[in-house]
């Protein structure tokens, strides 16, 4: 019964281990294979505590086994039903594919447990399977060195492509509105220039190796540069130069890895440096690029102080018009510009891509008839109809300025406003005092749901603004969408602030 049990104990522990592998393969997949904190250490630390004391305290080698045999069985039925609601999931990839090779390899081990007394198998097993986050991480650090030095060598061979390519190249980075800077610039550009933009915000050096793959003589190349963590811009300068920087705000964002926003603008200006500063745009209505602006007095500056300067912003329910106020020649030009989207952000977003297109030589009345028909970004402020029902979908906006400008858009619509909030991720240190400042911004709003982990912060947001509307608390997205059709009626507004896990 003894050994039934310890085997069946090994078989459940054994899945249960590789089900958190897997879930914590899968956020190390999306931290493009960094480690990060993860909440399984302290899920690792207690389990391996219980386990401990509940075997140590069974000197009977039978008690013990089930001991064992129930606390995998538990292992395994957490794991599992945290796995399957996972929105991100393991990929198979190559990559991926090794590294969890690797964590098999080390967990190969537990045959080490023949060898000890029976009294301690039942305890070596448990240890070794509870200890799923660390032979993870384990063999993260073992295989990363090598997988780097392969990518790198891939990265300058196929990057030495790029370099040559005959196109006038542009790279737009930034704590938000990069992809829709990007999309925005190849729609002022038109037909004036054949372009190619890299696709949605696939912004690593890899989704940039992506498009130029698809690269087909055209004239203008518009890539999107993000950074997760110290050193990302510097190598993506150094394997695709550009001849044009766009640098749209900085933000807290990504502090888990860059740990604070000195880092963080550090990181983003490194940019700047990397072209002529009369090949440099900046949005100076965010205040750090406007600090740090000084430092490029030949930069172009875009914004409510800018050379190119926005005035006379209107809002209105359907999109928002404002001024884009310049001079040429020694000559004063004004250009009124039009477009279907939402937030004062946006208005800065689509100056930077007329700039942009102005100072390639594309017509002023050109740029303004496209930017005109601007459809706008998937999930960024994303306005559809379902219904009577109007919802807002802006799913990437997980940055306090976005959420700050969303929340002024979103007091123009019509109607009962509900604002479903996830509030801002990967703030690290800052979460509580950032979430805080995002539940203070949408004390506008007639109805707030509050979910996941961040609602109490955003609850304490919405009280010292003076929030007197109804606020409901969900444990998860899914559990407020499946609670929503009972709450809406007809005629509400509905903003989903941020749909990221």
């Amino acid at each position: 019964m003894v050994t039934g049990l310890m085997a069946a104990g090994a078989g459940v522990g054994w899945i249960a281990a590789l089900l958190g592998a897997l879930r914590m393969a899968g956020r190390v997949q999306r931290a493009n294979y960094y480690l990060v904190r993860f909440p399984e250490w302290t899920e690792t630390a207690f389990t391996v505590l219980i386990s401990t004391l509940t075997l140590l305290a069974l000197k009977e080698v039978t008690l013990g086994a089930v001991a064992f045999f129930t606390t995998e069985c538990a292992m395994c039925v957490v794991n599992g039903v945290r796995f399957f609601s996972l929105r991100t999931k393991f990929v198979p990839t190559a990559r991926g594919l090794r590294l969890l090779a690797g964590w098999t390899v080390i967990n190969a081990s537990s045959v080490a447990v023949l060898a000890l007394p029976e009294a301690f198998r039942a305890l070596y097993l448990a240890e070794i399977f509870a200890l799923y986050p660390v032979t993870t991480a384990l063999a993260v650090v073992i295989i990363e060195p090598f997988e780097r030095l392969k990518n790198a060598a891939f990265l300058r061979r196929e990057a030495a492509e790029y370099q040559k390519l005959p196109a006038i190249k542009i790279a737009v980075t930034g704590s938000f509105g990069k992809t829709t800077v990007k999309e925005l610039i190849k729609a002022a550009l038109g037909q004036d220039y054949t372009s190619l933009a890299t696709d949605g915000n696939k912004n690593t050096p890899f989704g940039i190796l992506e498009t130029v793959k698809r690269y087909s003589g055209e004239q203008i190349l518009i890539t999107e540069f993000g950074a997760r963590r110290k050193g990302d811009i510097a190598e993506l300068i150094k394997l695709f130069p550009p001849d044009f920087a766009v640098i749209t705000g900085v933000t807290a964002q990504h502090l888990e890895s860059f740990k604070s926003l000195e880092n963080i603008t550090r990181e983003k200006f490194l940019l700047a440096k990397a072209v002529s500063e009369e090949r440099l745009i900046l949005n100076v209505d965010n205040d750090i690029v406007r600090s740090v602006s000084k430092e490029f007095p030949r930069a172009v500056t875009v914004g409510k102080e800018g050379v190119f300067r926005i005035s006379h912003y209107r809002e209105r329910e359907d999109g928002f018009d404002f001024v884009l106020n310049y001079v040429v020649g020694g000559r004063k030009e004004r250009l009124l510009l039009s477009l279907p989207l939402h937030g004062r952000h946006n208005a800065s977003n689509a100056a930077l891509a007329a700039v942009v297109s102005i100072m390639l030589g594309v017509p002023p009345r050109s740029v303004r008839e496209r930017l005109a028909s601007f459809k706008g970004v998937p999930h960024r402020f994303e306005v559809k109809k379902h219904g009577g029902i109007t919802i807002i979908d802006d799913g990437y906006n997980s940055n306090i300025e976005g959420v700050r400008s969303g929340a002024e858009a979103f007091k123009r619509f019509a109607g009962r406003k509900v604002a479903v909030a996830q509030g801002l991720v990967e703030a690290g240190r800052e979460r509580t005092a950032l979430n805080t400042l995002a539940g203070a911004a949408l004390a506008g709003s007639d109805v707030v749901v509050g979910v996941g982990r961040n609602a109490r912060c955003i609850e304490k947001g919405l009280k010292s603004a003076g929030f007197n509307g109804e606020f409901l608390r969900f444990k998860s997205l899914k559990a407020a969408q499946r609670a929503l059709p009972a709450l809406l009626r007809e005629g509400d507004v509905v903003w989903f602030q941020n749909d990221l896990p």
